[in-house]
């Protein structure tokens, strides 16, 4: 058998091993097409953020508009979609970046636990699927192969591939104020634990690295014509009691220096005291109902109109609806 030969046989070999093992990595990360596709019209205006990105509900803007969130999404992956978006869809001419209290403090990369597990590994892996560029952020690709493969090296894993467990959903349900005053105190617990855990394994300065992160999103989307509005929801009142003092004020000034140094808006709504308040508006500590999003949706809006070239008829017209 020529050496020829034994080569192209252990190349097929090592292909046809390769794409088992990227496939078996795959039932890990479950994938779904990306917003943009579903859009169904060229979106003008798109929204990026966390799971709190989900207060700013696009249906009900009367622009072609396009939410680019996930749940647990650190600002590297909401840079990354905001720039796959504005590098795929040259209609888009508005951005709207939500930022959460803890927006500028964490790196899903360096949430590390007992034995090496990455449980946010799967944010940064679906990201970089359903939003394919060659540029991944700095440092990741080291990361996004052995995300790939983490089903091969680790029993946690391996359970998950054949045992997955069933996501957590809280049911849609009316709080007294002393359970969501418990609940927002067990998300800001949550929190903390996941900032204090990123904080020891990343080396330099999280809020720093993220700052730097969003000024060149800024810059890259304001190079193609993308006018960038930030903007920070209503939360429940406990929960910002709690997060005041470190997290909330720290976004609030990291906000305001961006603003200062690009000229960008920022709109903090997290206190508003239409909503913090308002039971009847939350489906959980931090997070809107269908009513509060509609009526967020109303005092949104007139931002939008402050925006260069926004539609002065769309917004007078989405205002008035409420």
């Amino acid at each position: 058998m020529s050496a020829i030969y034994k080569t192209i046989c252990f190349l097929l070999l090592l292909s046809v091993l390769g794409s088992g093992l990227w496939r078996l990595g795959q039932i890990r990360y479950p994938i779904s097409r990306n917003p943009l596709e579903q859009c169904g019209k060229s979106p003008v205006l798109m929204i990026a953020g966390s799971s709190h990105g989900g207060d700013v509900d696009e249906k009900l803007l009367e622009v072609p508009a396009v939410n680019l969130s996930m749940d647990g999404a650190d600002i590297y992956e909401m840079s990354y979609r905001l720039r796959y978006a504005a590098s795929h869809y040259q209609s888009i001419r508005y951005a709207v970046i939500v930022l959460s209290p803890f927006t500028f403090y964490y790196n899903n990369s360096y949430l590390i636990e007992e034995g090496g597990i990455r449980p946010r590994a799967a944010n940064r892996v679906r990201t970089y699927i359903e939003y394919p560029m060659w540029k991944l952020q700095d440092g990741d690709l080291a990361d996004f192969i052995m995300a790939r493969l983490y089903p091969l090296v680790t029993f946690d894993h391996w359970g998950q591939c054949f045992f997955p467990e069933e996501p957590s959903q809280l049911s849609v349900r009316e709080w007294t104020e002393d359970e969501l005053d418990k609940y927002a105190r067990l998300r800001v617990d949550g929190v903390r634990k996941v900032y204090a855990n990123m904080k020891k394994n990343f080396t330099g300065d999280l809020t720093k690295a993220a700052k730097n992160t969003l000024l060149k999103t800024i810059a890259f989307l304001r190079a193609r014509n993308v006018v960038v509005v930030m903007i920070t929801p209503p939360y429940w009142k406990e929960y910002n009691s709690l997060l005041e003092d470190d997290f909330l004020r720290g976004t609030r000034k990291i906000a305001r220096e961006i603003e200062k140094e690009t000229g960008v808006r920022y709109s903090d709504y997290s206190r508003h005291q239409d909503f913090s308040s308002n039971m009847d508006l939350f489906f959980d500590s931090d997070h809107l109902n269908k009513k509060g999003t509609a009526r967020f949706h109303a005092l949104f809006v007139r931002k939008l109109a402050e925006l260069p070239g926004y539609p002065q008829k769309i917004v007078s017209q989405s205002s008035t609806a409420q």
